[in-house]
C-alpha cells in the first residue's frame, strides 16, 4: 500500500504480521506489564500529625499522570 502523501514510499512493511506477532508475544510474556507480585508502591513515611502513610509508586510521579482525568471534570458537558 503506497503513502499518498510520500508515493515513493510504502504505508505498511512487508513483514507487518511478524512484526505484530514478535510485539503481542513479548506482552504475553509479560515483558511490558508489571512483574507479577511486585509491590509498585514504597512507604515514604507517616505524617506524624494526622497518622496519614504516604507511598510512592515506582512506575511514575509525574505531574501529568491522570491530569486529562481532572481537565475533562472541570469542564463544563456542554462546552466542547
Amino acid at each position: 500500500m503506497k503513502d499518498p502523501s510520500r508515493p515513493e514510499h510504502n504505508f505498511l512493511v512487508a513483514d507487518a504480521w511478524a512484526i505484530f506477532v514478535k510485539e503481542i508475544g513479548y506482552v504475553q510474556k509479560g515483558f511490558l506489564s508489571d512483574l507479577p507480585g511486585m509491590n509498585m508502591y514504597v512507604y515514604q513515611r507517616t505524617c506524624a500529625r494526622t497518622g496519614f502513610i504516604f507511598y510512592r509508586s515506582r512506575r511514575s510521579s509525574s505531574a501529568l499522570e491522570g491530569y486529562h482525568l481532572h481537565l475533562r471534570a472541570a469542564q463544563h458537558p456542554c462546552v466542547p
